[in-house]
């Protein structure tokens, strides 16, 4: 509770990285919980790399997580096992997202199943201009071929890498 907490009042915090911090769901709740309904406008850079959030309830979490950061411009979500659950959950926040530009989700473990979530149906994540996702060639599928080619159809298109993570450099 206490970092969620110390956000809801801070409106100098432009930038967090909590990577490798393994706070889990548990973790991800308490500081959504501690948050409060207190919306943040100065958070921009959110790193939750390898924290270990996963499936439908860390999926769920992050939504409320991005409902609250609105000004949140990056978010990187590397090594957390969400899942194709996971995906479900967070594509609900992430249509809440206008002013995310960059989102990284290399070793999401999203699979075919769980791309297909993350694939907008309207006018959300327009403003998306780098993305970052790491999806083994046995799981690229008609439904990553739709994810890649709608956000490669924007004006202007993202940034999109493709890879793995040994060939991922910051």
């Amino acid at each position: 509770l206490g970092l969620g907490q110390g956000m809801a009042g801070n409106n100098q915090l432009q930038t967090l990285v909590l990577n490798g911090c393994m706070i889990g769901n548990e973790g991800l709740e308490n500081m959504v919980t501690g948050f409060g309904e207190t919306k943040n406008n100065s958070l921009m850079h959110l790193n939750l790399e390898s924290n270990w959030i996963k499936g439908a309830e860390g999926g769920r979490q992050l939504s409320l997580l991005l409902q609250r950061f609105q000004q949140l411009k990056v978010l990187i979500l590397t090594n957390n096992p969400l899942g194709p659950l996971g995906a479900r959950a967070l594509a609900l926040g992430l249509a809440a997202a206008i002013h995310l530009k960059w989102l990284e989700l290399f070793n999401c473990e999203f699979g075919n199943d769980g791309v297909k979530y993350l694939i907008p149906k309207g006018q959300e994540n327009r403003s998306l201009t780098n993305l970052r996702s790491c999806l083994h060639s046995e799981q690229r599928s008609k439904n990553v071929s739709i994810f890649y080619n709608y956000y490669l159809k924007l004006s202007p298109p993202p940034q999109v890498i493709l890879g793995s993570l040994s060939h991922y450099a910051p």
